[in-house]
């Protein structure tokens, strides 16, 4: 298969969404009692996934309201802003970010997101392709 031919796709679950905050593609969600909303705190236990628009398959009714599709395997792309490495190790972070994992987070399997797929050269904002780890 030639590299023109792949597609950027994953696998994604439909989930429940809070009616309180909306969310954007790209972005890390977390689960509260009412549903999906973005991530707003480092490392959050409380972490889903990445709320995807590459999706080629979907689990889930999609026939209810309020739901985001949500990565469960394969590569999405995640909002970042600052320099990354390929393999580094993504978590949670203010503002529905994905940031790099420090020795400690790692440790803490329940809230890593992925592996990073792509170098980052600088800190702006962007969407980069990462692998999806369920821990």
């Amino acid at each position: 298969m030639s590299e023109q031919n792949i597609v950027q796709s994953d696998i994604a679950e439909l989930m429940k969404a809070s009616s309180k905050e909306l969310a954007q593609p790209g972005q890390v969600l977390v689960q509260t009692e009412t549903g999906l909303k973005p991530s707003s705190k480092r490392a959050d236990p409380t972490v889903v996934g990445v709320y995807t628009d590459s999706f080629k398959y979907v689990l889930g009714d999609d026939k209810i309201d309020n739901q985001y599709p949500v990565g469960i395997a394969g590569r999405v792309r995640v909002l970042v802003k600052e320099k990354l490495e390929i393999g580094d190790l993504l978590v949670s972070d203010i503002g529905a970010f994905a940031t790099k994992a420090t020795e400690e987070e790692k440790k803490n399997k329940g809230v890593i997101i992925g592996k990073v797929l792509q170098n980052k050269e600088d800190n702006s904002i962007e969407r980069i392709n990462i692998l999806i780890l369920n821990s």
